[in-house]
This record gives C-alpha cells, structure tokens and sequence, in this order.
C-alpha cells in the first residue's frame, strides 16, 4: 500500500465517520471529535523508504492551537517524509529532537503514527475518542496494513502508555504476541549498551504471532501469520522533561549499534 492509497483509505473512513457526528453536535464528545477530525490528518510518506527498515512508531501527530484547519473534505496536510522532517527541523522542534536522537538513522527510518488525529494532548484524544471504537479500529486497521507491507526488522514505538493498541497483555487491537529478548542473545557490544536497568525502562522483544482474540483487527486478513514474526520491538518515549530521565535514552551513536545487531539476527534467523 502506498503513500496515496493510505491517504484515501484514511480519508474514505474519516469522511463516513465525520458527517453523521456532526448532526449531533449537541453532544460535547461529539463536538470536540468534530472539532478535532476538522483540523484535517496528516501521516508520514514511507514510500521511498526500503522493507525491512528501522520503524518508529507514535500515537498521534500534535496540533498546535491556532494552526491552520481545513476545509471540509480536505483532510490531508502537507506531505512529509522522516528523512525530510528531521533533517529540515529547527533546533528545539518536535522533528529536530528526533534527529538528534537517532543522528544519521534517519536517512533509512520509517515513522507512522498509529492514528493519524490531530491533537496534543493525550488525555483529551484518549477521551474523546476512547468511546468511538469501531471507528478507531477501522484507522487502526489501515495502519496495521501499512506495517505489515513495511515488514520492518526493528519498532521502536515511543509511547509507552498506548501499547494497548499493539495487543500487549490484551490480544486485542492489532493482537501481536511478544516475547521478551533474552539479553543473553546481546553480544558484548549491545551488553554495555541495552543494560538491565535500561530493560526496565524500555523493554525489547521479538514478534512471534498473532493472538486469537475474537475482537483482534483485521484477523480476516492476518488470521494466523504475519509478515512482523521475528520483528524486534521496544517500548519507547518522545522524551523526557528531566535530565536524569533522559539519560536513560540511548544516543544516537547507541541506536546504531542497537541496529547493526538487529541486522545481524535478522539475517542469522533467514540462513
């Protein structure tokens, strides 16, 4: 599925959701999800990025007060691609932190948002749109599609609070099952680097299937295998507000070796 195709897909779901909100804007949830799906969606251009790569993963994209909102039926923003976000960014923004977390990574790193609904903070999306499952899992779905044609060998998905969605504990939503990394499996390198008291914090495991939950997401389409068996998965964050917390984010030059060992067990697991 492509850049354009996801588009359409998100936009057809938003435009049969949207409209019929809207008679019932008399109900406050009903007019703040309104209000929000007005502001128009925005998802990043993986297309000219390689299978197999390095993924990062969020909740949603953020919405500055007093930006722009968009016409009704026009939903996309301007089109950006991770590579053009991080090295385009201006010194204290969003997708600058981003380059300086993962350095030169970012020439071959995909980045997609779970849901592509604009708004910044995380209670009010979570309230507003918690009560909407039906249509959450129908973005939900197309994003799920879009990763597993991706194919990638590492996700990193940085918010810890919304693993939910991945199936953690649960089985539901997208219904991956993980299998925690045995650190004996690091070599030397990675040992020194993925320690235990950063496990902790960020744990790291490998796909291994999808659960049978009767609520999972496209289980008609991924009903037994899935193109993520073997994916490398972490639990991440944006960033950290205190410095003690942020030096328990790995460095740039840190991911790298982190990505050059997921590399080589990826390629040992295909001989």
């Amino acid at each position: 599925m492509d850049y354009k195709e996801m588009k359409e897909r998100i936009n057809k779901v938003i435009n049969v959701f949207l409209f019929p909100l809207e008679k019932h804007e008399n109900d406050v949830i009903n007019l703040i999800a309104t209000s929000i799906l007005l502001r128009g969606f925005v998802t990043c251009n993986n297309d000219n990025v390689e299978k197999s790569s390095f993924l990062l993963t969020g909740i949603n994209p953020s919405f500055n007060r007093g930006a722009e909102y968009f016409p009704k039926g026009l939903y996309e923003k301007q089109d950006y691609t991770f590579l053009k976000a991080t090295s385009q960014a201006k010194p204290r923004e969003f997708w600058y932190k981003k380059k300086e977390q993962f350095g030169s990574l970012c020439s071959i790193m995909a980045y997609l948002d779970l849901f592509p609904i604009r708004e910044a903070d995380q209670r009010i999306f979570n309230q507003t749109f918690d009560p909407f499952n039906e249509f959450m899992g129908k973005i939900l779905a197309i994003t799920q599609d879009a990763i597993e044609e991706m194919h990638p060998q590492l996700i990193v998905h940085a918010n810890k609070g919304s693993m939910r969605y991945w199936g953690k504990d649960q089985g539901d939503w997208m219904g991956y099952i993980f299998e925690p990394v045995d650190p004996v499996t690091f070599d030397e390198r990675v040992k020194g680097i993925i320690t235990p008291e950063r496990l902790q914090v960020f744990p790291i495991y490998k796909i291994t299937g999808l659960s049978n939950h009767p609520e999972r997401i496209n289980k008609d389409i991924y009903a037994h295998n899935t193109a993520l068996k073997g994916c490398f998965f972490m639990e991440y964050v944006m960033e950290y507000r205190k410095e003690k917390d942020r030096q328990k984010m790995y460095s740039a030059k840190e991911w790298e070796v982190i990505w050059s060992w997921v590399k080589k067990q990826s390629h040992s697991a295909d001989k």
